[in-house]
């Protein structure tokens, strides 16, 4: 199941959608806190966003 999460987060950033991709890495990380493409995924996607929003989501 967290593998699904990983797969669809990569969608949803290859469409621009970085928040989704990072709320799905994070639900990815939920089921499997050892994903480590879920944690490279989502390391990539952060700076994606605004930097204040960025913060805020790393502060969770």
């Amino acid at each position: 199941m967290d593998d699904a999460y990983v797969i669809r987060g990569a969608a949803h950033a290859g469409l621009g959608q970085y928040d989704a991709a990072i709320a799905d890495c994070n639900r990815a990380l939920k089921i499997n806190p050892k994903h480590a493409l879920a944690y490279n995924d989502r390391a990539h996607d952060n700076p994606r966003i605004a930097p204040r929003e960025s913060e805020t989501r790393r502060s969770r």
